[in-house]
């Protein structure tokens, strides 16, 4: 969890990215990551990346 939130924080990966790292669902790294306040960097360009990758 540590180092897929750390990874999206840092911009390497996005939300999707750091779910599949943590084996978490985009919901629950969203949820993990508002909890410690990281959801600052999560623009409308990365919830288009993550939408579309839903679908």
């Amino acid at each position: 969890m540590r180092v897929a939130l750390q990874q999206y924080q840092d911009g390497t990966v996005g939300m999707r990215g750091a779910a599949d790292i943590a084996g978490l669902t985009i919901a629950e790294i969203m949820s993990e990551a508002n909890e410690r306040g990281i959801l600052s960097n999560y623009d409308e360009a990365r919830l288009a990346d993550d939408v579309d990758a839903l679908r």
